[in-house]
């Protein structure tokens, strides 16, 4: 049988640089626009066409699809710019990908919620109250003319080098003695990073199709994730709880957007990590 071999759209972004070192560098063909990484060609989604990329389109079975503005403050503060990036771009690589019947993999949001609720399932209405989320809606609900697609709705994730991300980012303030701002009000479930590509590889190498939820499967408030963390570290920084609407944000945060993951789990029979397990793994003092 064939190998399949992989597009990866947007191989520059957090999650496609995780790709990239996890993943066989002969089975997978990245792109960027800004930052090159390893042996990735360049294509600007807006200004180009990816029938143009100078690749051969027949070796290619599958293409994961992480182009796009994932910033909510940054989609609103240019909603023109961040529609022809989040939108118009992504329907044409759609349109072309379909053509070629390239299997496609499109990573959305748990904001495609109002964070109503809390542990969503992929039968929950999605009701985005974020322009972003409602870009990430628009996209999943164009996919549905297609076949061959599987959306997999990402939750606030986490891993082990980008110190932006949620864990690295308070111990950094830990070290640097500041005052941690830290919502008392907002829930989610979050998602380490490479169980996001360990699920995508089953997903590529069994094309499975669908909606799927990718989250730890909890239901964390903010705060109570931050003093499991302090414990872990045996430390006592100090912490200021607010809302996480008082952080001046564009645009009114969702308050629960919180994740339901039992579809996959039981569908691949695969276990997510386990976020305390995590902290205590890679933050208790040695």
């Amino acid at each position: 049988m064939k190998k399949k071999k992989i597009l990866l759209l947007g191989a520059s972004s957090s999650l496609g640089k995780i790709f990239l070192r996890e993943s066989n560098l002969n089975e997978i063909q990245g792109t960027y626009n800004k930052n090159k990484v390893g042996k990735s060609i360049f294509f600007d989604s807006i200004r180009s066409d990816i029938s143009q990329l100078r690749i051969v389109w027949d070796n290619f079975s599958h293409a994961i699809i992480l182009i796009g503005d994932t910033d909510p403050n940054s989609c609103i503060k240019d909603p023109e710019l961040s529609n022809k990036l989040n939108i118009l771009s992504i329907k044409r690589i759609i349109d072309f990908l379909s053509s070629k019947n390239i299997f496609i993999i499109f990573t959305s949001s748990e904001f495609v919620f109002d964070g109503k609720s809390g542990l969503y399932s992929e039968s929950d209405s999605a009701k985005p109250i974020l322009l972003y989320g409602k870009q990430k809606l628009q996209i999943e609900n164009y996919l549905e003319k297609i076949d061959n697609h599987c959306i997999l709705r990402l939750a606030k994730m986490y891993d082990d080098f980008d110190d932006s991300t949620l864990f690295l980012n308070w111990k950094n303030s830990i070290k640097e003695n500041k005052v941690i701002n830290c919502a008392n009000d907002q829930f989610f479930s979050p998602l380490y990073t490479n169980d996001v590509v360990k699920i995508t590889k089953i997903i590529v190498e069994n094309n499975v199709s669908g909606l799927f939820h990718l989250s730890c499967g909890k239901r964390f408030r903010r705060d109570e994730l931050l003093e499991v963390f302090c414990k872990t570290l045996k430390v006592k920084p100090e912490i200021n709880l607010c809302s996480i609407n008082d952080f001046n944000l564009p645009e009114e945060r969702p308050l629960d957007v919180s994740l339901n993951s039992n579809k996959i789990t039981r569908l691949l029979d695969i276990k997510f990590t386990d976020t305390e397990s995590y902290i205590k793994k890679h933050f208790t003092e040695k």
